[in-house]
Parts: C-alpha cells; sequence; structure tokens
C-alpha cells in the first residue's frame, strides 16, 4: 500500500514539477502555461481572461496542492538526500511568486500582445531571424526541411510547399 501511495505522489509531482524546480524554470513553465490559457480565452474557448485572477491562484495553489504534495514527497524519502529539494524550491517559489508574480502576470501579457504584433515565420520572429548569422540560418533551414520530410510535410512531389517555404526564407533574408 506505501508504494502504490508514494507512486501516485510521484505522478502527481510529475505533472506539477515546474513548481518545485528553480525560479527560472518555474517561471518560464508557468509563463508557457498562461500563455496558452490566454490564448484560449481570446479564442473564445474559456470564458475567464486568465490575467485576471492568476496571481492570487498561483499563491493558492502553491499554498493547497503543491507544498503538501512536497512535504508528502519529503517524508516518504522517495528521492533520498534529495527528498527536500521539491519542498525547499516549492516554498522560494511560492515567496518569490508572493513578491513578483502580479508584475510577472502583466509581463505575460505584453509578451503575448508583443508576440501577436511581430510576424513570425516558422515560429522565429523577424527580430530572431535578423540576428541569425548565414550560417545559422542555413541549419535552421535545413533542420525544418528535415522536421517537414519527417512529418510527410515537405515532400519532393509538394512543389507548392517548397515554393512557399522558399518565399518565407527569402523574406526573411531581405
Amino acid at each position: 500500500l506505501k508504494a502504490t501511495i508514494v507512486l501516485e505522489h510521484i505522478i502527481q509531482a510529475a505533472d506539477v514539477s515546474h513548481t518545485m524546480q528553480h525560479w527560472n524554470v518555474y517561471k518560464k513553465w508557468n509563463g508557457r502555461l498562461f500563455e496558452e490559457m490566454y490564448e484560449a480565452y481570446r479564442a473564445g474557448r474559456s470564458d475567464k481572461d486568465p490575467a485576471e485572477g492568476w496571481y492570487f491562484g498561483e499563491l493558492w495553489f502553491f499554498d493547497n496542492y503543491v507544498i503538501p504534495l512536497a512535504q508528502k514527497l519529503d517524508q516518504c524519502r522517495v528521492f533520498g538526500v534529495s527528498s527536500d529539494e521539491c519542498l525547499v524550491y516549492a516554498t522560494e517559489n511560492r515567496k518569490e511568486w508572493a513578491t513578483k508574480g502580479r508584475a510577472i502576470v502583466k509581463e505575460f501579457v505584453q509578451r503575448i500582445k508583443d508576440k501577436k504584433r511581430a510576424p513570425t515565420y516558422a515560429c522565429f520572429t523577424e527580430a530572431e531571424i535578423a540576428a541569425f548569422t548565414p550560417g545559422e540560418l542555413e541549419g535552421v533551414l535545413k533542420y525544418l526541411i528535415e522536421r517537414g520530410r519527417k512529418m510527410k510535410t515537405f515532400e519532393a512531389w509538394d512543389v507548392a510547399g517548397q515554393r512557399s517555404a522558399m518565399r518565407a526564407w527569402l523574406d526573411a533574408l531581405e
């Protein structure tokens, strides 16, 4: 029975592991989740703007789910000498979110708005493409072609797709 409970805790922790890691990891994945929820709101798939409750929601989540789960993982000693790390990171991230979270939510919203204004090509913004060296551009192009072939979206017989990709890259190079 104890092994089952420990496995259940590990599975729960895997789902929210970003909250129990270094602050930068937490902030990165929290931002990505926020963006996903914000895009769902803007697309009409959600009735609530996540920006309105994100700050307090994260505090509640830490207090009522993450930190209690990290305490259970620590008590189980399932990670040996590192068992307390999840709890330490969770409590540190909660403290940092309490002081910086409001401003970070505003950053998240602004980043989404900025991203919407900037045209993108194959997931890169114009600014990123402009900063690439010719060698980097060639490497990215080779990667995208290979990825397209693996996904069966870039076949030799698909001349229209090749021309479209070529135009996008030529536009990016200008």
